[in-house]
């Protein structure tokens, strides 16, 4: 069929026939119309025919797309001038079916010589051809995440760089591939660092080694270092190891992780502190209690008394003392109230003048939009004043001390970077003077408590770290920028609430003798509950003293409602103040409740909205102590005496 050739023998001719017949590869003959001569059953698959009769007139144009007949049109005029040619095509079946074939053709030929059409045989390489689709396709989505991974990726070769994608690009400060390509990976590597690096390279490269993640630094375009982690794997190809990694700038997480165990140092110090100052809270009441008595009972002029009295002054102190710790830790009893921190501000501009001295200009910058904070103004305004005192310290010879407030909202990110606080609205207060600054190695020790950099004598160390424990009891955030020479900035973010409503006033009973009544007193600190009985006993009351809640419970049932009004401490063993409390509301929602404490826990904060309560802190004197019980028994509800 490849022409007429008087010297072939038919026995050929029927062995080439029985070749087609049998053959895998598709056999296609047309004339110069394109009329099919013959097609072999393999070529019938191809075209979807149930024989080679079903062609019946149609010409091969009807088997193919048109880019591909196309391509057909010129290779056909190539084997029109005799020379055969090979080519791939898209082919059409009779039912609709495509395959990717190539046909390698040639021209048939009469005895003349003559041009009477064309024999082709048809191979399909559409199971290929998908293939390697796939495999492109395949290519082309790693690239584009290659591309787009925010990670870092190189792929390097003998030491050297390979390929790069744009985000390994950003984080050395380079803007072209071809910046790196072919140069030695150790050149991004901090100097000190190289010899390490390069013994994982070279046992990468031996395949000795598995390593497959670690830290290490890495140097920028500029010559900046930065802490590096490294992810590496590798790939045979020809018999060369390529290495991939992929590499991630752990500055800020570093940075946050620094900031996560400061502030559990913080925290583990607090706990610490806060326990201590819970006890001595109790002994303080006692002690600075007994003192007055004693001192009520001497002559003023007493040596004796002088004596007392300093005893007296210097439970004052330690009060302060605790006060501080209890701060810092977090446990301080706080009374929180919704407040404007402009008027809090406004209202301390005289006093924090007269207290930074007049050598230093102070400048209050409030922002008129502000919203309110749910706070104890009393610690706010210690907290404004701790800040204040810190910068004048940091002024010697005088300098420009501003205050401002401001309405800013934190993003997920912001508010993510601090640790501790979630998105939202915040009011944003800032310190800021024009001091001598701070070295890194001072603000990372800023906040803990007893570190100073004062004079021996001139500072405990508490005031920062009483400021931060403020701060963060109020559900807000504290950092401070500074540098040597230029100043510090001290940032506090307080959560912004909305302006407080008018709510519908609380009935009360009032009665005229608020002098007498039976008190129900509950303090588990043995010396306390004892000065306490005496004390309340001797004023005239009646005193029933329990050592738990469920002692109190217990005697509150058997007095079958004589307890006018119920003194318990807020934290003790077994069951707390806040649940005692609930537990007679149960029974007696009326009974007047004075809650004491110089600790607070975050399941116990003062049940201020609860009517018929007060709350008193520790230390406390007897007079206070004796005042607060009758502004609650002047408030009792009458009730029918047995």
């Amino acid at each position: 069929m490849g022409g007429t050739d008087d010297r072939a023998h038919p026995d050929d001719d029927r062995a080439f026939r029985e070749l087609c017949k049998t053959s895998g590869i598709g056999f296609w003959h047309i004339d110069t119309n394109g009329r099919t001569v013959y097609v072999n059953p393999a070529m019938c698959l191809l075209l979807e025919l149930d024989s080679p009769s079903d062609v019946g007139d149609e010409t091969h144009h009807r088997f193919f797309t048109e880019e591909s007949l196309v391509r057909m049109g010129a290779e056909h005029g190539k084997r029109t001038g005799g020379v055969a040619s090979t080519y791939e095509v898209e082919l059409v079946g009779r039912r609709g079916g495509r395959r990717n074939v190539v046909i390698s053709g040639v021209p048939v030929t009469d005895g003349a010589g003559r041009l009477t059409g064309l024999f082709g045989s048809f191979t399909d390489v559409t199971d290929r051809h998908r293939a390697e689709l796939a495999v492109r396709d395949s290519e082309n989505r790693l690239r584009s995440l290659f591309a787009a991974s925010v990670d870092a990726i190189g792929v390097s070769r003998s030491g050297q760089h390979v390929m790069v994608n744009p985000a390994y690009l950003r984080i050395f400060g380079y803007e072209h591939e071809q910046e790196l390509v072919d140069k030695p990976i150790l050149d991004l590597i901090a100097p000190a660092e190289r010899e390490t690096v390069a013994n994982h390279v070279r046992g990468r490269s031996r395949g000795t080694t598995d390593l497959q993640h670690y830290l290490t630094r890495g140097k920028r375009r500029d010559g900046r270092e930065f802490p590096l982690e490294v992810h590496v794997s590798s790939y045979d190809q020809g018999g060369e190891i390529h290495t991939v990694v992929i590499l991630r700038d752990i500055t800020d997480r570093l940075s946050l992780e620094e900031q996560l165990r400061q502030s559990q140092k913080m925290d583990a110090l607090g706990r610490l502190a806060g326990g201590v100052a819970h006890d001595f809270n109790n002994l303080l009441t006692v002690i600075m209690s007994c003192a007055d008595l004693v001192l009520a009972e001497l002559p003023g002029e007493a040596s004796t008394a002088d004596n007392v009295r300093l005893i007296r002054s210097t439970g004052e102190r330690a009060a302060t003392l605790t006060r501080q710790l209890l701060a810092l830790s977090r446990r301080q009893v706080i009374d929180p109230k919704v407040i404007d921190l402009n008027v809090v501000v406004g209202e301390m501009g005289a006093m924090l003048q007269r207290l930074i001295g007049a050598h230093i200009v102070l400048t209050v910058d409030s922002d008129p939009a502000l919203p309110c904070v749910r706070v104890d103004a009393g610690q706010i305004q210690q907290v404004v004043m701790n800040l204040c005192v810190n910068a004048r310290d940091a002024m010697p010879q005088g300098g420009r001390l501003t205050i401002s407030t401001r309405n800013v909202y934190l993003t997920e990110r912001h508010a993510r970077s601090l640790l501790d606080v979630t998105a939202g609205h915040f009011v944003h207060l800032s310190v800021m003077d024009t001091g001598h600054g701070m070295s890194p190695e001072i603000l990372e020790r800023l906040f803990e408590p007893f570190f100073t950099t004062k004079a021996p004598g001139r500072g405990t160390g508490l005031g920062l770290s009483t400021v931060y424990g403020i701060v963060k009891q109020s559900g807000g955030h504290i950092s401070a920028q500074s540098a040597a020479g230029r100043g510090s900035t001290f940032h506090v973010y307080l959560p912004a609430v909305d302006a407080p409503t008018a709510g519908a006033p609380i009935a009360t009973h009032t009665v005229e003798d608020a002098t007498t009544g039976t008190v129900l007193l509950v303090e588990d600190e043995p010396a306390l509950r004892q000065l306490v009985h005496r004390f309340l006993s001797s004023a005239g009351y009646r005193v029933l003293a329990a050592a738990s809640g469920v002692e109190a419970l217990e005697l509150f049932s058997r007095e079958a409602g004589a307890v006018d009004i119920v003194v318990t401490d807020m934290l003790m063993p077994g069951m707390a103040g806040v649940e005692l409390a609930r537990e007679l509301d149960k029974v007696a929602p009326d009974i007047r409740i004075l809650f004491m404490s110089g600790y607070a826990r975050e399941d116990a904060a003062i049940p201020a909205s609860r009517p018929g309560s007060a709350f008193l802190a520790k230390p406390f004197t007897l007079p206070q102590l004796t005042a607060e019980v009758r502004a609650l028994m002047a408030t009792r509800p009458p009730r029918v005496r047995p």
